[in-house]
This record gives C-alpha cells, structure tokens and sequence, in this order.
C-alpha cells in the first residue's frame, strides 16, 4: 500500500461526511463544467485525480460542499 493511500481514504471519508452535513447538494452544471476545466490544466491532475487531496476529480467537482485545496475554483 503507497504511503498516500490512507490519506485519500482519510480525506473521501471528511468529505462525504461534509456533504452529508450541508444536505448533499451539487453545482450546476456549467460550475461543474468550469472546474474540470481548471484542473485539466492543474499540475496537480494526474490521470483524474488531484495529486495534492488524493480526491477523484469528476466525483469531487460535483459536491459544492467541497473546494480546491490550491485555491483554483470559485468559493461557493
């Protein structure tokens, strides 16, 4: 097992349990559209996935509950 792994199983479990919280609400699509569109160009991406929060991006931007840890997407 990579030494990241737990991490990534450690941060999806704080953001199911965050979007729980804030009634398991999603961005529109065109928010949606706008945030893969920031991490296609990302040097975090990698094959999907943000290399710096371990998330799965096309699940991630989605949830509005969560936010790009470099900042790249809008606050909701």
């Amino acid at each position: 097992m990579s030494d990241k792994k737990p991490n990534k199983i450690k941060n999806f479990a704080k953001a199911v349990t965050k979007r729980i919280s804030s009634g398991a609400q999603n961005v529109t699509f065109e928010e949606y559209v706008d945030r893969l569109s920031e991490c296609k160009n990302c040097e975090y991406q990698k094959n999907g996935e943000c290399e710096d929060c371990g998330c799965i991006l096309h699940i991630k931007a989605w949830w509005k509950s969560e936010d790009c840890p470099k900042n790249k997407w809008e606050k909701q």
